[in-house]
């Protein structure tokens, strides 16, 4: 799921309606932002993949549990796919070669960003 003018519109769109209706623009809301910032700036991959499994968790349970059951008329794949990275996260799959730890996780971290923006989620 890229980051595309298209999406970025569609996201405006529903914000927009959401409002217009009286409602949030970000009717679910998780607070990821304490497990980022106790990350300091030279981390190890292996606070890294605490981190990235912290965030799985606190997802898991605090969104809607039918977005992530596969039997539910409302299962989201690519949440789904996007939690499963998180918590199967290994300092291997952090150390490319060429990039730092937290460069590879920050990517990962950006399609959980543009995943959530598509769903009215809102990761603070």
């Amino acid at each position: 799921m890229p980051r595309s003018v298209e999406s970025i519109v569609d996201c405006h769109r529903a914000a927009t309606a959401l409002k217009a209706a009286g409602r949030s623009p970000w009717p679910y809301q998780v607070a990821i932002r304490p497990l980022l910032d106790t990350r300091e700036s030279n981390v190890s991959s292996g606070e890294l993949v605490e981190t990235a499994r912290g965030i799985a968790a606190l997802l898991r349970s605090s969104l809607p549990p039918g977005w992530m059951d596969m039997r539910s008329s409302d299962f989201d794949r690519d949440l789904e796919e996007l939690l499963e990275h998180f918590e199967q996260c290994t300092s291997a799959d952090l150390e490319v070669k060429y990039e730092e730890p937290a460069d590879v996780f920050d990517e990962r971290l950006e399609e959980l960003y543009d995943w959530a923006d598509s769903n009215r989620v809102w990761l603070g």
